[in-house]
Formats: C-alpha cells, structure tokens, sequence
C-alpha cells in the first residue's frame, strides 16, 4: 500500500548512481551498526557537517542541504521506521547529492511537483489514520502510536493509577491497609502503571489527589483507583473516610467524607476505554453502629461505560481486616495481579474463589463491569 510505505514512496528520478555517495552510505552502514544516531553522525562527518543544521567546509562534492533536510525529515519518521532506512528513502527520492556527476536523463518540473503532491497526500492519509486510531484506542485501551508497533511486539498501553491506604483513624484505627496500599503499589509500578500514592490521608489531601489522578488520566490509556480503609454507605451514596474524619452526626459525612462518585466522574470526564475501580473499604463501621440510615458495607454502584468496579465483598456486607500482613481480598489480589497474560474478569474469578475459601464462605468479592475491551495487568510473550 502507498499509505504503509511513505517514507519508503522512492520516485524514479532518473539521475545516475553516485558511487561515491552509495560508498559513504555503505561503509556508514557497517560503522553503525545498526544504531541510527551512528549513522547519522557518520553520514554528517562524511559530508563534512558538525550537526544536522550546521554546514562547515564540504568535504566532498555532495549537495550538502539534502544531506541537511533528510536528517531533519528522518528525525520525524514514525517510530517504527528506522533512522536509516528514512534518511535513505530521502535522499533517493532528492535530486542525487553528487554535483559532480550530472544526470544522464532529466526530471521534468510537472514530474517533480506531481510526486510532492503524492507524498503530501500520504502524510495527510496517515495523520486521518492516526486520528482513528485515537478514537479506538478508547475502546481497547491501546494508544495509536502502540497500535503501529510490529508485529509481536508487547503492547503496554499507558497506565495510571492512584493508591490511597488510610489506616490511622481517630476512631477505630486499622491494622492492614497501609500495608495493603504498598503492596497493591508495588505490584501496579511493576506493571507499567505510573502511580500516585496516598497514605493516611486527609480529605483535603484525597480531593487533591482525585483531581491530579484525573488530570493524568487524560493523558493516559488506563486509569485505575484502589483504596484500602474505612467506607461507608449512607442514603445510596458511598463515601471513603479520611483519617482526619470528625464525624458526630449521620448529616456530616457527605462534608467529610470523599464521594466515591467524584472518582468515577473523573474517569468518566478522560473518556478511556478502561477504568478500575479496586474498593476494599467496607470494614468495621467507624461509627459504632450509631447512625440509622448508614447501612451494614457499601452499597451497589453501577459500573460506567469502560469501567470495571471490584468490592473486597458482596454489596451490604463487611470485609474483613485480616490478622497478617495483609488483608484476605488485597493478599489474594497482589497475587493474582501479577500473574501474565490473565485478563481482567479472571484475575478477579481467582481472587473470589481465594477469599472465599480463606474465610469459609464468609467473603465473597463482588464486581460490577461495563468492560468492552481486554486488560492484562502484565503481558509476557
């Protein structure tokens, strides 16, 4: 197709072989070793250039602006085409760099001007192509410029995730889930996931870090939240609660606790194809019971589209804390997170058969998707 091989689109100029400039380029080859920074600063000392737009004295009799504007033009080469194999396709398709020879047939204006209006042609295809694949990649998670990778190679779409543990409560403390935190985030780092840590937080601190998580996430392919501490359900709406939390009546916690809606708002609002939302928060009420409409765990929240939301238990029941390191859901999920090539949905099956058979039937992780396309937390080929 015209399209795939643009850089390589080589007219038939008709100008003879410089044997001399297809030495250079030959013995420039095997000094480089493959490495197209050799190469280029190879060809730039042969033709007697310090940098790419800098000319000093000419060396050889070879058209030195060539030389200058395909070393501009290979630098812009899609990533997947080699800084030699672009320069080479330039300079066939420029009028031969040689001064020295002329050309035993010529190349007409009209013929030139045709084959600049093919070439412009191509890039405009090629940037409407790109376009597309944008808008695909929402659908899959997968960012354009990994779609053009070859064949074989792993795609890593780009990831970001925010990890908030809140352990130190004034009231009814937690054992696990600073260390739940750490954990999920070293398994996410080693995942390919950029990630914003938050721990033992104050709610000032968790908006803060919500509007940053989304701010990247518009810049990024997958966006993933966990939090491991206390969570209440009151009147449908679910909220996270800050360490820092001074809540003495039922009407305070939507002011003092973090709407676990603004997290889904946000993944809504970067409009990626997949989102995760990891809540492992529904542990002993912090309240003691003392609050009529806050009911038993969190409630059910409907997944948006592209967006996968796992509880550490069944809606309106409460997960357990754990007595090691970890709690039951969190230890089971590190676990599972970083074995290869599982996509999602199984990571999780695994997950909710640990559990529950950790806890005897007592636990029973839950999720709610909307997931169209794939995700694996790693890839290994």
């Amino acid at each position: 197709m015209r399209l795939i091989g643009f850089f390589f689109l080589i007219p038939i100029l008709a100008h003879s072989q410089s044997s001399e400039w297809e030495q250079t380029k030959s013995n420039c080859q095997v000094e480089a070793r493959g490495s197209g920074s050799a190469y280029q600063q190879c060809i730039q000392r042969s033709m007697g250039f310090t940098n790419s737009n800098t000319p000093t004295q000419a060396s050889s009799g070879f058209d030195q602006s060539i030389v200058n504007n395909c070393t501009v033009e290979a630098r812009y080469r899609p990533s997947y085409i080699s800084f030699q194999d672009a320069f080479d396709a330039c300079t066939s398709r420029s009028s031969r760099p040689s001064t020295q020879y002329a050309p035993t047939t010529g190349t007409s204006h009209s013929e030139l001007q045709k084959l600049k209006a093919e070439l412009e042609e191509a890039k405009q295809s090629l940037n409407l192509i790109q376009s597309q694949s944008r808008i695909d990649a929402t659908s899959s998670g997968v960012s354009d410029s990994q779609r053009l990778r070859p064949e074989g190679a792993v795609l890593q779409p780009r990831r970001v995730a925010l990890v908030i543990g809140n352990s130190n409560y004034r009231v009814r403390p937690l054992r696990n889930p600073t260390n739940d935190a750490n954990d999920v985030s070293s398994a996410l780092k080693s995942s390919g996931f950029q990630v914003i840590d938050l721990r033992d937080a104050s709610l000032q601190q968790m908006r803060v870090a919500v509007r940053q998580f989304g701010d990247r996430l518009i810049n990024n392919d997958v966006g993933l939240v966990y939090y491991s501490g206390h969570g209440v359900e009151v009147k449908g709406r679910n909220y996270f609660i800050p360490v820092n939390a001074d809540i003495q009546r039922e009407d305070e916690i939507a002011d003092q606790g973090l709407d676990v809606s603004l997290v889904l708002e946000k993944m809504s609002t970067a409009g990626k194809g997949v989102n995760i939302l990891i809540v492992d928060a529904c542990r002993d009420d912090p309240f003691g019971r003392s609050f009529r409409s806050s009911s038993r765990g969190l409630a059910n929240m409907d997944a948006p589209r592209g967006t996968i939301i796992a509880y550490a238990t069944s809606p309106g029941k409460v997960a357990a804390d754990g007595d090691g390191r970890n709690s039951p859901y969190t230890k089971n999920l590190v676990r599972a997170m970083q074995q290869p090539n599982k996509p999602i949905e199984q990571v999780f099956k695994e997950v909710r058969r640990a559990v529950q058979a950790e806890t005897k039937n007592q636990q029973t992780p839950w999720e709610n998707t909307s997931l169209s396309g794939d995700f694996y937390f790693r890839v290994q080929r």
